[in-house]
């Protein structure tokens, strides 16, 4: 692995709709720990030792999120409440603190098929850039922007701590 170019990808639909998303951020030097499903996620955040933490530089976080029936239970252990159908749409915010919480000042990019071209998209889209550690947040499928500010946030972080 490269110093400092460890990631966390978060995001329902990375081996399904991007199966070159993967293979293209080995290809670039990262070294990628990938969850498929929000429950996943969220345990491995809360539960996993610092020992499989430490040296994470940035997460790849998506907003939208199909919630299985098996993360019902997980869903409502943070929320509170069983989630509804539209909670799915922003799901992936929920991550937010406990993406802090876990991994500190990690940088976090959004990467999501969530509609930010309309007003509320917009109104949406200025809440999560403005969320603490929220580096950018991007539209799918990831433009260059994308891997230009993913390359800023390991660098920023590998040199804080590589």
């Amino acid at each position: 692995m490269v110093s400092g170019k460890r990631i966390v990808v978060i995001d329902d639909d990375v081996y399904r709709l991007s199966p070159f998303f993967l293979p293209l951020l080995a290809a670039k030097g990262y070294d990628v720990r990938a969850f498929e499903r929000w429950g996943k996620a969220l345990e491995w955040l809360e539960q996993a030792p610092p020992s499989e933490k430490d040296g994470v530089s940035c997460v790849v976080l998506d907003i939208m999120f199909v919630l299985p029936a098996e993360d019902h239970a997980v869903y409502r252990r943070l929320t509170g409440a069983d989630p509804e159908r539209a909670d799915a749409r922003q799901a992936g915010a929920r991550l937010l603190p406990v993406i802090r919480q876990s991994l500190h000042d990690v940088p976090i990019l959004i990467l999501s098929n969530y509609p930010f071209n309309t007003g509320e998209g917009q109104s949406f889209r200025n809440g999560l850039e403005s969320s603490p550690g929220v580096m950018g947040v991007f539209e799918k499928p990831a433009q260059e922007d994308f891997y230009e500010a993913l390359s800023g946030a390991c660098s920023r972080v590998g040199g804080e701590n590589g």
